[in-house]
């Protein structure tokens, strides 16, 4: 059963981690491009990371005898949600969602290296 539920929040994390590439994959579309900005798209990709990797803290939450602490990978993703939607909402430049998409895949990859 345990493993089962480390199986699923991985994959829970990776599922959020696809849904913020996707978003962030949006916010980076050069204006220009063929392909118009679209942020409605942009801001539910966020909304279903923000899902998939709440339900993985869930799992992690109640499981608490797991070795690895995932609490920097949650608030990786929980940074790089707000400043998309902060992005959006000011209208500023995106640059801010490539740096915090891009920190937030290292510690994805730092955690699920051995894996």
């Amino acid at each position: 059963m345990e493993t089962e539920r480390m199986n699923v929040a991985k994959q829970l994390l990776l599922d959020a981690l696809n849904f913020a590439r996707c978003s962030r994959d949006i916010a980076a579309r050069d204006p220009e491009d063929e392909l118009q900005e679209d942020k409605a798209s942009a801001l539910a990709y966020a909304a279903a990371c923000t899902a998939k990797y709440s339900a993985a803290q869930a799992i992690y939450a109640i499981c608490p005898e797991y070795t690895v602490s995932p609490s920097g990978l949650f608030s990786a993703f929980s940074t790089f949600v707000q400043e998309v939607f902060s992005d959006y909402a000011e209208d500023h430049s995106r640059q801010q969602v490539l740096i915090c998409y891009d920190e937030l895949e290292s510690c994805y990859k730092d955690m699920f290296s051995d894996s």
